[in-house]
């Protein structure tokens, strides 16, 4: 199931994934063959659709195949203003989960996320 399912997207070639048919996509991927919780789903939708919207207040979405971890980290640097270090988890997982996908559907040749280091989370020790 590759996400160039569009005619557009065929004749495009490799590289040229539109974002919002990879995230449909990757959103069937989590619901029908991973049959991940619809939280989980959801969290996940709503941060692909984040980092959407923050490229598109940057100028535009770059194509897929040429984001690179220096643009996700810009923009999870961005969310790490406004979110705890364990949301921001959240979303770098949400990323490489997507990237990963989209490297096993052939999408793309390359992960950007596969290198990005989690945030460190707070260790939270049992009262005795």
């Amino acid at each position: 199931m590759k996400p160039e399912c569009s005619p557009r997207n065929r004749q495009a070639g490799r590289g040229d994934v539109d974002f919002q048919l990879a995230v449909e996509r990757f959103v069937e991927h989590l619901s029908f063959e991973l049959r991940r919780s619809r939280h989980t789903i959801h969290a996940y939708a709503k941060d692909l659709e984040q980092l959407k919207q923050f490229f598109l207040q940057r100028g535009g979405i770059p194509p897929l195949a040429d984001l690179g971890r220096s643009e996700l980290r810009l923009w999870l640097a961005d969310e790490s203003q406004r979110v705890s270090s364990k949301t921001l988890a959240r979303k770098l997982s949400s990323l490489r989960a997507f990237f990963s996908f989209l490297v096993e559907v052939q999408a793309i040749d390359h992960d950007p996320a596969a290198l990005l280091k989690m945030p460190k989370l707070p260790k939270h020790f049992p009262l005795v």
